[in-house]
């Protein structure tokens, strides 16, 4: 619902419920971002690994990383940074998920034209993992990543198709594509719920990434509590 509606919905101006939007999107960050989005440690980590072993038998994975292009208003430092593809304002959300689309870890904020795997070095996953590596990715467990990522120790990615693979090299790719999917589809079930992330009408960067990552928690908060049905069959549809 755009701001102005909301506005007329409940008889204020446009600034009382922008402020409204701010109060509360640094309270969910604030309060409750560590709480619902976070790294899996002993039995979560091999419930994990055991559910995406579960959907293509793959096994020890801790989770699937992606990141997603939320449209914005054009911001007002830097915009030409933001412009992607389509040559519309967008700023990245990065996120890792579990196999059945729970939110472990997100970051956002860095603009379109930063790629995937810079972004990832740059974040707070990134220097937990440099900082500890056994700790984070325990008995050897890893992610899946397209090919946008480094191979790593802790980071499958697939094949580069050059026209050389072989049959057991496709295949693989084929299972690795198909279980990293579940990160397109938790993001298809974020922006279902809160459908303000297809376009966030601002333009200060600091205001959009606490509206953004609020979203995030909310949505694990919901997911956690069983509010998620409606949600993620739309993202079904969607793929």
């Amino acid at each position: 619902m755009a701001i102005q509606a909301i506005a007329d919905q409940f008889g204020v101006c446009e600034y009382t419920v922008f402020g409204i939007v701010k109060r509360l999107a640094n309270i969910v960050c604030r309060e409750f971002l560590k709480q619902y989005i976070k790294w899996p440690v002993d039995e979560k980590v091999s419930n994990i690994a055991k559910g995406f072993k579960d959907l293509k038998k793959i096994p020890a994975v801790i989770g699937a990383i992606d990141d997603s292009h939320i449209p914005i208003k054009t911001p007002t430092y830097c915009p030409e940074n933001y412009i992607n593809r389509k040559s519309f304002p967008s700023v990245v959300l990065q996120a890792v998920c579990d196999s059945k689309m729970h939110l472990l870890d997100v970051t956002c904020g860095w603009p379109d034209s930063v790629h995937d795997s810079r972004i990832l070095k740059n974040s707070s996953l990134y220097e937990r993992i440099q900082n500890d590596p056994e700790g984070t990715f325990p008995n050897n467990t890893h992610l899946l990543g397209d090919s946008a990522y480094s191979l790593e120790k802790w980071m499958m990615t697939p094949y580069r198709d050059n026209g050389n693979l072989t049959q057991s090299q496709h295949k693989y790719n084929y299972i690795h594509s198909s279980t990293r999917m579940v990160i397109e589809r938790t993001f298809e079930a974020l922006k279902g719920r809160f459908r303000r992330l297809k376009y966030v009408d601002i333009q200060d960067m600091e205001k959009i990434v606490k509206v953004v990552i609020s979203c995030c928690v909310l949505h694990e908060f919901c997911l956690q509590h069983d509010d998620c049905s409606e949600y993620i069959e739309e993202g079904e549809r969607m793929k």
